[in-house]
């Protein structure tokens, strides 16, 4: 029986874990995040668009300008085309600036943000791995990838999850003050807590 003992034990990779997981760190405060898949397997893509509030983080975690490297080249538009077909009828456009463009851009519906750090249209295949390179060089953070949390038991001063190693089944006990789940719309911590997804 292997044990580790964290301040938050954080359950999914995904960019919601990951991003809590660094702005924990950027605070001071130790993190492992536990993944079931392995290292640098790319995700079932759920998001292709970063929002302004998120992108906000993103810069007071010095990562907005590296996410904005990521993905499309600079000159390329963002635009959003609705159309009958894949090749048919283009029956509307919504004009997004280019990541070049994307600071000086005002006309369209989507320039003038009154914020410093604007949205930005990058898919999940590319955000995600730049999170997880952050992630990796803080020293406050513990990745462990092919690991299932299978349960875990609360009391007064904390939580201890085991986790089983996908592979071997060896186990792993983490005990930490707080446990986040952060493992998408099918959360087995948010059905083990009794939790619904509304």
């Amino acid at each position: 029986m292997i044990a580790l003992e964290t301040q938050v034990l954080i359950v999914g990779a995904g960019p919601v874990g990951l991003t809590l997981g660094i702005d924990l760190a950027w605070r001071g405060i130790n993190v492992v995040i536990a993944e079931l898949r392995p290292a640098g397997e790319p995700p079932r893509v759920r998001s292709n668009h970063v929002s302004a509030r998120s992108m906000e983080i993103f810069r007071r975690l010095g990562l907005a300008q590296t996410i904005r490297k990521a993905g499309l080249p600079d000159q390329y538009p963002h635009d959003v085309s609705f159309c009958t077909t894949m090749t048919g009828i283009e029956l509307a456009r919504i004009s997004i600036p280019s990541r070049a463009d994307r600071y000086s851009a005002t006309l369209g519906p989507d320039t003038g943000w009154p914020t410093p750090e604007p949205p930005h249209r990058i898919n999940q295949l590319y955000l995600e791995p730049v999170l997880s390179a952050h992630a990796a060089a803080q020293p406050g953070i513990r990745l462990l990838h092919n690991r299932r949390v299978e349960d875990f038991v609360q009391n007064e001063s904390g939580v201890t999850a085991r986790l089983s190693d996908v592979h071997s089944g060896e186990s792993l006990f983490v005990s930490s003050a707080y446990l986040v789940g952060c493992d998408g719309g099918r959360s087995t911590i948010r059905k083990q807590i009794g939790a619904k997804l509304v």
